[in-house]
């Protein structure tokens, strides 16, 4: 465990799992960075912490109430540890931890957010926020100079407003973003970019010519990758138990239950954005049985022993 010091106290944060050889930190410069911007403005309203890699920001900003919103199970995982660590029991039930694909607060007065490494991701996360901001909203992104380009920039002013960014410290950069109210609340653009949905390729078994929708921030996602491809080329038709852990564990997932409706296989990811679809559109010919109610989602172990947790489906 690392000691971060901050004006909202030392906070002693670990990633997750927990390894105490682990030499790597929860947080980097582009943390420090935003919440050394931060002392000097005033933070009122909900305050939405996107992409929060290891709940660095989502702790020391405890005592604001924020929401943060992360793609990853281990990122909320680290956050939950992090808040109990550090904060008392009333400051941390006040964090509300949301996937991308949970609905967002109606109002967001103060916007912070982590770049994150996938462009397509931060176009989806922008414009599924757009909506919900005001023209005094405080939006601030922040991020390793390595991370922020110009089309980072671009996107930024395309879905959200005026753009600037500040100077690099500690190779860590701010982004300035002025809501213009043509772009945001009401006048928000219709989200039209993600999820993307194609057709599979013949040739790759019972998926073939089977329609896909994929969310952004995956692998591939406006195609199939040529390891799935040929993993479903000679996937294996056994009986028994089974568990998916592939980048498109979503389409193995279903792959499975069309071969034999009576299985349960697991499904096993670090982020919510590859979960299977409860209702995808089934192969032509007979419809298989389907087991009593809805499949249930699951995010608290994984199937495989001895195995890091993550989310089980």
């Amino acid at each position: 465990m690392n000691i971060f010091t901050t004006s909202w106290g030392d906070l002693g944060l670990t990633r997750f799992p927990e390894d105490p050889r682990d030499r790597l930190r929860a947080w980097d410069a582009s943390d420090e960075y935003l919440l050394r911007h931060l002392e000097g403005e005033t933070l009122a309203g909900t305050v939405a912490v996107v992409g929060d890699r290891w709940g660095a920001l989502a702790t020391a900003l405890a005592a604001y109430r924020p929401v943060q919103i992360s793609d990853s199970y281990l990122a909320q995982r680290a956050t939950r540890a992090n808040l109990a660590r550090n904060r008392t029991a009333a400051e941390t039930e006040g964090v509300r931890l949301l996937s991308t694909r949970d609905t967002p607060p109606d109002r967001i007065d103060v916007l912070l957010v982590r770049v994150p490494k996938s462009l397509a991701l931060l176009e989806d996360q922008l414009q599924r926020l757009a909506p919900r901001l005001t023209r005094d909203t405080l939006v601030v992104g922040t991020g390793m100079v390595t991370e922020i380009h110009t089309s980072t920039l671009r996107l930024f002013e395309r879905i959200v407003g005026p753009t600037r960014t500040s100077l690099a410290a500690k190779k860590a950069r701010l982004i300035h973003c002025t809501p213009d109210p043509d772009r945001i609340g009401p006048a928000a653009a219709a989200q039209e970019a993600w999820p993307r949905t194609y057709a599979l390729p013949d040739g790759i078994g019972v998926m073939s010519g089977r329609p896909v929708t994929n969310h952004a921030g995956i692998f591939c996602a406006d195609r199939l990758d040529i390891g799935t491809r040929f993993l479903l080329e000679h996937l294996p038709d056994r009986r028994g138990p089974s568990a998916s852990w592939t980048w498109a564990a979503a389409t193995e997932w279903w792959v499975r239950r069309w071969r034999s409706p009576t299985r349960r296989p697991r499904w096993c990811s670090r982020t919510s954005r590859t979960r299977p679809s409860p209702r995808p559109r089934p192969p032509s010919g007979p419809t298989p049985a389907r087991r009593p109610g809805p499949p249930s989602w699951s995010a608290t172990h994984c199937p495989v022993p001895n195995a890091t947790p993550s989310t089980s489906y």
